[in-house]
């Protein structure tokens, strides 16, 4: 071989070590490239199903939440229910004791005594006294100035006395008294109904 030839073969050899090398870095290249873009492709496909899993949980959370709600509307409803079933029966079977305690000569007592105490604390004046039509007599008899009206009967017993001079009205029927009790036992969410007549 001639020295040109040598020359040649070096000059060869050195260009196909650059093109091997140049292909080297190209193939380096395009798959470091193809690597990015894969991860890049898999972090969005990633970030994507992250998202679409956050979606699906918030809904399912809300979606839990709202029956959760609902139910415990549903339990609070139906325990005011009961509520008002077990006060409507307590104040129905305490309605049928007063009834049957107005029958009674105690009651007359007591009620004598209350309108003598309800005068006194409306003061001087014109005095109506307001009763049922059964304690009329037990009215009438504590005698003075007074006007007597009939109340109806679902005050139940018990008697209003008003100052008409002063415009004071004082309510002591056992009506208002159940329902002061009534009102104050939901209030209270319990309780037993107490003294009436304090």
């Amino acid at each position: 071989m001639s020295g040109s030839d040598e020359k040649l073969k070096k000059l060869f050899n050195i260009v196909i070590k650059d093109a091997v090398d140049e292909k080297r870095e190209i193939m380096t290249q395009i798959e470091n490239t193809r690597r990015e873009q894969i991860e890049n492709n898999e972090e969005r496909v990633l970030r994507k199903a992250f998202d679409v899993i956050q979606k699906e949980k918030s809904g399912i959370i809300a979606e839990a939440n709202g029956r959760v709600s609902k139910k415990s509307i549903e339990c609070k409803r139906e325990l005011f229910r009961a509520r008002d079933e077990i006060v409507s029966g307590v104040v129905s079977n305490v309605k049928t004791r007063l009834d049957e305690f107005t029958k009674t000569d105690e009651y007359r007592e007591f009620l004598r005594k209350k309108i003598e105490n309800m005068i006194i604390l409306a003061g001087s004046g014109q005095i109506t006294v307001a009763v049922c039509e059964r304690d009329m007599d037990t009215a009438r008899a504590i005698g003075g100035e007074i006007t007597l009206e009939t109340l109806p009967e679902t005050a139940i017993g018990g008697a209003v006395v008003i100052n008409k001079d002063k415009n004071i009205m004082i309510n002591e029927t056992l009506a208002s008294k159940l329902e002061e009790q009534r009102a104050e036992f939901i209030r209270s969410r319990g309780g037993v109904i107490g003294d009436i007549w304090n």
